[in-house]
């Protein structure tokens, strides 16, 4: 059917009209599909250069790495004892270990740029979360500091053991049971007077 519903007889103008209209959107598709490709295929390109060059592809240069530091225990107790391994450090250079202001210890980094070592957390540490930080040279010679958290836990005193509110979630527990069985015995009487 042409335009006001009259009908279009094949080689007529108003088909021959649809035609190139047909042609004419196909053709945009076509070149719309076509720049979709090609912008695809350059970013493809763009985010792949990068990692083409990147540090270690080639084999004279250094592979890039980061630099850790990790602990035994990332929640110990005033006046404990807890290990700390980090890596990235110059050879044979100082590295300092510390808690807030607190220095803990000054070691020197082996022959592969590795730290591993046992820190006592302060009797008079503060309770809660603080920065573990090692300070020195980075393998490169920069000036580097590596931080890591702790959540120090106040200590105990002496022969007894923490606090645990046991007592009262038993209290609360028994008192919700008592409570439970008190309605059940409330609905078992007003089923039976009704009925």
């Amino acid at each position: 059917m042409g335009e006001a519903g009259v009908p279009t007889v094949v080689g007529s103008p108003a088909h021959h009209g649809l035609d190139i209209r047909q042609r004419r959107r196909g053709a945009a598709l076509a070149n719309r599909v076509s720049r979709a490709i090609v912008a695809a295929v350059a970013l493809l390109v763009v985010c792949a250069a990068p990692a083409v060059a990147a540090p270690g592809a080639n084999r004279d240069e250094p592979a890039a790495r980061i630099d850790t530091v990790t602990v035994s225990n990332p929640a110990p107790t005033r006046n404990s004892a807890i290990d700390v391994f980090s890596s990235g450090w110059a050879p044979g250079t100082a590295v300092a270990i510390a808690l807030g202001d607190t220095e803990l210890r000054r070691v020197h980094a082996d022959a592969g740029g590795k730290v591993r070592t046992d820190v006592r957390i302060p009797p008079d540490a503060h309770a809660g979360f603080g920065a573990l930080t090692v300070t020195g040279a980075s393998a490169s010679g920069v000036p580097q500091q590596i931080v890591t958290g702790l959540s120090v836990v106040a200590d105990h005193a002496p022969g007894s053991s923490p606090h645990r509110p046991w007592v009262a979630i038993s209290l609360v527990l028994a008192l919700a049971t008592v409570l439970l069985l008190a309605s059940q015995r409330v609905e078992a009487e007003k089923t039976r007077l009704a009925g």
